[in-house]
């Protein structure tokens, strides 16, 4: 090409699209590698999911039977959700008397509590006032600890009735501050 050639205003015009095509495609591959970067990265970050997923999806049969073996020591410890509040803390209240009635302690008084949310489950207190001996007082608590579904205490208070000589003749008043738990519907 001659030099004049050069100086003509068609080949200016030409070399300045051809710089801003050029320019454009630098730009582009700019904006290819960056997304090629962002894609790597969240792949990177998608594939240990994906692994332990796939191994869940494998291990199906473990699971269900984890899942089924967990169901059924939950009934040990928490009433089911198709279980009517009052009636669960009615049983609950029946089997307390019942069990203080074989242990010669006289229930003064006795009642279930409103249901409140306790991590994700129903709790059904259930109040009782009751005197007796500690001896039986004793076999009580032992008791009730092997009900089923559990009966946990939320508070035992003990007070002495009446003055004795030994601590055998002693009648304590004894308020137990009793739950249970009932999933949620």
């Amino acid at each position: 090409m001659k030099l004049q050639n050069l100086r003509r205003p068609e080949t200016a015009w030409i070399a300045l699209a051809a710089a801003a095509l050029l320019a454009l495609l630098v730009l582009g591959l700019g904006y290819v590698g960056l997304k090629h970067r962002w894609a790597t990265s969240t792949v990177d970050s998608i594939d240990p999911r994906y692994a332990r997923l796939t191994g869940l999806l494998q291990n199906g049969e473990l699971l269900a039977g984890a899942d089924k073996r967990l169901q059924d020591n939950l009934v040990l410890y928490v009433y089911p959700a198709d279980r009517d509040a009052a009636q669960v803390g009615n049983v609950v209240l029946q089997q307390v008397r019942d069990l203080a009635n074989t242990r010669e302690m006289r229930v003064t008084s006795s009642q279930v509590s409103p249901v409140k949310d306790e991590k994700g489950f129903d709790r059904i207190g259930v109040n009782i006032r009751l005197e007796g001996s500690w001896d039986a007082l004793q076999l009580l608590v032992h008791d009730l600890a092997d009900l089923r579904p559990m009966v946990y205490a939320g508070s035992i208070q003990l007070a002495p009735r009446g003055m004795s000589r030994t601590a055998a003749d002693a009648v304590i008043t004894v308020q137990l501050d009793l739950f249970v738990l009932r999933q949620h519907r």
